[in-house]
């Protein structure tokens, strides 16, 4: 009875999406091993790479982790590539409506709306109001700058619901892990200055109590969430076409030009739709890390000193709405035209952490198999990252310290488990004299697992010959 439900449900999503804005072309496909997710938007393509469904979820529906629930446990680490286009040129918000008629056609994915107990962060009234009513007829808008280490916010009658809704990203670290729901009852547009971070740091729950005069408190709340009722783990094939829709990027620029910066020149990167790519002062080794898919700066091997030292400014023309990929691409031939850059990968012995079993043994809870496989992390002074059905492979990869971190507990099957510890600049083995621990040492203690330094084949990407720019080029 669910199935035939969930059928006739999938047939009235697809005459209903026949009315929404459509992609002329999509192609998806399974993503590569260790691919990162990012997107990019130009009104005549959409390049999507390295994401889960629950990723392009929160993409196309403007979610976060916490609103999106249910599916199987694969919908948090199967990851997609997806290059689309549109019909005619269209808005950002037109081509999320695109992305969502696409899940709901290859994937067959159904959403249901629901509500859900979750944690927020609640806006509430402070001992005294610091902040003032807007004047009649002013502009509502923010203005964020940097001042001398901090981050200001500047804004004019802008009430207190919008500055709930604009508030996650400005806190430093990611500090408001929930959504941020106004609960102050005040009305109308204010005028207010916000200062975050710095030396020492101001926090952004120290900021609004004492510059705004209200208080941020975590408290669970009814929110409506995105509840995943059907989702195929495989897309339907791509439709006969789409490679000649689809036309392979261009590997070459169709001008550039390479010369030494300025002294002084400030680090940028800057494309624009219009097919303009603006580099400079960055250093050689920056660029090769950028041109082989942003490979960290300790896996790139035998690149001379100057590498790293002299600086290069680079403008460039390509095709406009040129997606990352390419720029990728035509900036690795731009390297090995104007620098004779020769390179190739190879596995070399690497400094990384291994996770292995502790002395006691392992500490961990059998995962009943029907969780979504995710970690969620809480920022704050102490950071909780807790992992339901969770393969040690899986913890391994998602572990972001100083080194990669390898899977050697030998441990099958996936687990349920909790970490929590204070962040800081403590090394291995370096024991806090508050009792406070480290991440090392929460991973011990409360896992029966450890972190040990090892050096094991990686791969490395190897500097064959690179040649000194010989001119303004």
């Amino acid at each position: 009875m669910k199935q035939a439900l969930l059928v006739l449900l999938a047939a009235c999503i697809q005459i209903a999406l026949q009315a929404q804005p459509s992609f002329d072309a999509a192609d998806i496909h399974a993503s590569p091993p260790g691919a990162r997710p990012w997107s990019t938007f130009f009104p005549n393509r959409v390049e999507i790479q390295g994401m889960t469904i629950v990723d392009l979820i929160k993409l196309a529906y403007g979610a976060d982790d916490d609103t999106v629930t249910g599916g199987p446990a694969w919908v948090d680490t199967d990851r997609f590539d997806i290059v689309a286009k549109p019909v005619r040129r269209s808005s950002e918000e037109a081509l999320k409506l695109m992305i969502r008629g696409l899940l709901a056609d290859r994937f067959q994915l159904i959403l249901r709306t629901t509500e859900k107990p979750l944690p927020v962060w609640a806006l509430v009234p402070g001992k005294r109001l610091l902040i003032k009513p807007a004047g009649e007829g002013e502009e509502s808008i923010c203005h964020p700058r940097s001042d001398q280490g901090q981050f200001v916010i500047v804004c004019q009658n802008v009430t207190i619901s919008e500055l709930a809704g604009r508030m996650r990203p400005w806190a430093p670290g990611h500090a408001l892990n929930h959504p941020v729901v106004d609960m102050t009852g005040l009305k109308g547009g204010y005028d207010f200055t916000l200062r975050v971070g710095g030396e020492p740091p101001v926090s952004i729950f120290d900021a609004v109590e004492k510059q705004l005069g209200l208080k941020l408190e975590e408290r669970k709340q009814p929110m409506p969430v995105l509840a995943i009722d059907h989702v195929n783990r495989t897309p339907s094939p791509n439709p006969p076409g789409v490679a000649e829709k689809l036309p392979a990027p261009p590997t070459e620029f169709e001008a550039a030009s390479v010369r030494p910066s300025a002294p002084g020149t400030e680090p940028a990167w800057v494309t624009t739709p219009g097919g303009r790519l603006d580099i400079r002062g960055l250093p050689l080794i920056a660029l090769i890390e950028s041109a082989y898919g942003n490979i960290a700066e300790d896996k790139i091997k035998g690149a001379p000193k100057w590498a790293d030292t002299d600086r290069f400014t680079i403008v460039a023309k390509m095709p406009p709405s040129t997606g990352g990929t390419a720029v990728q691409g035509m900036l690795k031939s731009l390297l090995a035209d104007r620098f004779q850059l020769v390179a190739h990968y190879e596995d070399q012995p690497m400094p990384v952490y291994a996770l292995v079993v502790a002395k006691k043994g392992a500490k961990l809870e059998a995962a009943s198999g029907e969780e979504r496989s995710a970690c969620r992390i809480t920022q704050g002074d102490q950071r909780t990252y807790a992992c339901t059905n969770t393969s040690m492979a899986q913890f391994a990869e998602r572990l972001r310290i100083s080194r990669p971190v390898v899977d050697a507990t030998g441990i099958l099957g996936s687990y349920n488990f909790t970490l929590t510890w204070t962040p800081g600049d403590l090394a291995e083995g370096i024991q806090d004299p508050t009792g406070q621990l480290t991440l090392f040492e929460a991973i011990e203690r409360q896992l029966g697992l450890r972190l040990e330094s090892q050096k094991r084949p990686m791969p490395v990407l190897v500097i064959d010959h690179v040649a000194p720019l010989s001119a303004d080029q």
